[in-house]
């Protein structure tokens, strides 16, 4: 994450300025408790380390090493166990934000880019839409003329888009099928964080471990 403008954007594409100011404070919310987990997680390890290094001083150096060794995979063990918590953590507060902007005014605006977004990545000129019970109500044909409107200009292409019969999808999001059923794009939030999933991998490695935070 270079700079916080363009991490937002990768951590949570698509959504609106003002989840991404929340994603901002999300992560670094999350440094701090890493930050602190793993300064615990260092002093403990060097407890142990002195410990090692005094038993393994009466024995040869191959004891020595071995000891050593297993302090180090310790280490490594516990850093995975942060960095893991703390995208969990990430995770849980961005589906919390998303759940909590479907009662805003902005979550029609939301709906019709991961509306766009499935028909775009569709790629057919007919296709029909689906969300949870919520999101259905939003679905109007209002919302999905404004949506048909932006993929052409998109795409260059006209595209019929329709409220899927149902029954309701069980979690937040939208999914898109073409008008044949043949073909799908899952654009529900645990899909489109699973998407995001190694890409929120590596930003919690740049900003919180490549500059030496549990590495030593």
């Amino acid at each position: 994450m270079e700079d916080g403008n363009s991490g937002k954007e990768l951590l949570i594409s698509g959504i609106t300025e003002e989840a991404e100011k929340e994603a901002g404070r999300i992560v670094s919310e999350a440094e701090q408790r890493a930050k602190e987990r793993m300064e615990s997680a260092k002093k403990r390890a060097e407890r142990i380390n002195e410990e090692a290094e005094s038993r393994a001083t009466e024995g040869s150096e191959r004891v020595k090493k071995s000891v050593l060794s297993g302090v180090e995979v310790e280490l490594k063990r516990r850093e995975m166990s942060v960095r893991e918590k703390v995208m969990t953590q990430i995770l849980d507060r961005v589906r919390e934000k998303l759940s909590d902007l479907t009662e805003s005014p902005e979550y029609r605006k939301l709906l019709s880019e991961w509306i766009v977004e499935a028909a775009v990545g569709l790629g057919t000129d007919s296709l029909l839409v689906n969300g949870s019970e919520a999101e259905r109500k939003l679905m109007d044909e209002r919302l999905l003329g404004e949506s048909m409107k932006k993929v052409e200009k998109l795409t260059g292409r006209p595209v019929h888009i329709g409220l899927a019969a149902g029954p309701a999808l069980g979690s937040q999001g939208v999914v898109a099928r073409s008008a044949d059923g043949r073909i799908e794009f899952n654009n529900g939030i645990e899909s489109r964080l699973q998407r995001k999933r190694r890409v929120i991998r590596t930003l919690l490695y740049e900003r919180l471990f490549e500059d030496g935070v549990g590495n030593k």
